[in-house]
């Protein structure tokens, strides 16, 4: 995704256990060794929801347990019933987070707190939310989020970088009072980096626009986020990449010599193959833009060099 104007890195809550706090039941913690690559990248919001709510380090265990249609949070060893505790706590600290603006959260697999559909509950077979993580989707329905086992793949940890980044610019775009305008700016400018990742969703977002006159400006949002974040969360592959690329070049390829519009598409169709340098024939592309006038090229982000993406 591409930066402008030098705006900040976004910010992601994260389980604090996993950046190598002590603050694990055990007064241990969970360093995963992706944190310091990511911190380049990201401002990390620690969070440790047990700690933040009294419980202290070290301290009893504590899991999730089925009772009827819901389940309660209790310390293993003293039986002591933590459930409206953590949900009054979780829902404060949500609004908080909301305050401060997220782009993401990395979340503790499996914790009675911060699983995201993974923690256990005992006396049932089926997995869900850590008490703080429900209040984080209720909260924020379209946020990028991971747990650490999903961040150890390194395809994987890439879409969330991604998608948290893409997260930041449209926070930035739907500011109190956006306009229209500023809305068609946006989207004008990402049309091939879109089409790039998903073609579907690169089409349902120009139907989206499209209609951005006959909805309200919160439903509009809503639905834009959502798919421009399920754009994003795609992989851009050669294909795609070969795909968006040719479209750019229809806009200009009458105007080469033959010579230079067949040596153009044999390099698309290589790329498509796998084959290639991308940043290349993108710069390839972008210079002809230049060269013969067309605006819309020149403006797309997806052109842009790599450095300022």
């Amino acid at each position: 995704m591409v930066r402008e104007h030098g705006e900040v890195r976004p910010r992601v809550g994260v389980s604090a256990c996993l950046l190598g706090e002590p603050v694990r039941y055990d007064g241990g913690h969970k360093r995963q060794p992706w944190s310091e690559a990511l911190a380049d990248e990201v401002e990390w919001v620690r969070v440790c929801p047990e700690v933040e709510l009294g419980l202290g380090v070290p301290r009893e265990t504590i899991q999730l347990e089925a009772r009827g249609d819901d389940v309660a949070l209790v310390a293993t060893e003293t039986r002591r019933e933590l459930t409206e505790a953590m949900r009054t706590w979780a829902c404060e600290r949500a609004e908080a987070l909301a305050a401060e603006g997220l782009d993401g959260y990395v979340f503790k697999a499996r914790s009675p707190s911060c699983g995201w559909g993974t923690t256990p509950v005992v006396g049932s077979a089926a997995a869900r939310d850590g008490l703080f993580a429900e209040a984080v989707r209720r909260r924020f329905p379209s946020l990028p989020v991971a747990d650490e086992e999903t961040l150890a793949d390194a395809p994987a940890r890439e879409t969330f970088r991604r998608k948290v980044c893409a997260h930041r610019e449209l926070r930035a775009l739907f500011h109190p009072g956006w306009t229209r305008g500023e809305a068609v700016d946006f989207h004008t400018k990402r049309k091939l980096l879109l089409m790039a990742h998903s073609p579907q969703a690169y089409a349902e977002l120009g139907s989206w626009v499209g209609r951005m006159a006959a909805v309200e400006p919160e439903e509009f949002e809503r639905r834009y986020v959502e798919l421009f974040l399920r754009a994003l969360g795609e992989e851009a592959t050669p294909g795609r990449h070969a795909n968006a690329l040719a479209h750019a070049a229809g806009y200009f390829s009458q105007s080469l010599p033959p010579q230079e519009r067949n040596e153009l598409t044999a390099a698309t169709e290589a790329l498509g193959r796998g084959e290639g340098d991308l940043e290349a024939l993108k710069a390839r592309i972008l210079a002809a833009a230049r060269q013969f006038g067309q605006t819309y090229l020149e403006q797309q982000l997806y052109l842009a060099p790599s450095k300022s993406r």
